[in-house]
């Protein structure tokens, strides 16, 4: 099994200066002193695209939405989940395949949670927590080139649940289904 786990930090700025706007990111954890530079190179950003602009950007008008926090609807995160009890189940999927006549089997999970936080100069602070979770797999049956080979692949897409969804999903069952 291969296991890839990455983790990473960054930060937006979005400016509208005289009807211009301009947008700049970075990596990591802000300091005082990098949200001062990074707000300065937006605010002349915005100013250098004057020349260009034909209509000007307009913020549409909102009441301040103050303190709101969103998250994806997950009754187990993904990401909390044991390693072993992940690996555990991916093997059994394997199993039920090759038992079922395939050649060949790859299972995989590929999980992503994302934190993202928001505040407006008109007062909102909006936090979210976004789950997305895609189990997937291929299974051949048959050598590669033989006119007989089969190969099939999943027909799932990322979705924004947590670990239930895979329980429920009949993940095991839908792997020796086409075999």
């Amino acid at each position: 099994p291969q296991v890839k786990h990455t983790y990473s930090k960054g930060f937006s700025i979005r400016v509208v200066v005289a009807g211009c706007m301009s947008f700049v990111a970075e990596e990591g954890v802000p300091t005082t002193t990098t949200l001062e530079r990074l707000v300065g190179k937006a605010i002349e950003m915005a100013n250098s695209t004057a020349a260009l602009k034909i209509n000007g950007v307009k913020m549409a008008p909102q009441e301040a939405l103050h303190q709101v926090t969103w998250k994806t609807p997950v009754v187990k995160d993904v990401l909390e989940v044991p390693l072993q009890e992940k690996q555990q189940l991916l093997t059994e999927v394997n199993q039920v395949a090759l038992s079922n006549g395939a050649d060949y089997v790859e299972s995989m999970l590929f999980a992503q949670r994302e934190q993202t936080y928001l505040a407006t100069t008109d007062g909102s602070y909006i936090q979210q927590e976004i789950h997305q979770f895609w189990p997937t797999f291929i299974v051949q049956a048959g050598q590669v080139g033989d006119e007989n080979c089969q190969r099939r692949k999943a027909l799932s897409t990322p979705v924004g649940k947590g670990y239930e969804y895979l329980l429920r999903a009949g993940y095991i069952r839908q792997m020796g289904a086409g075999i």
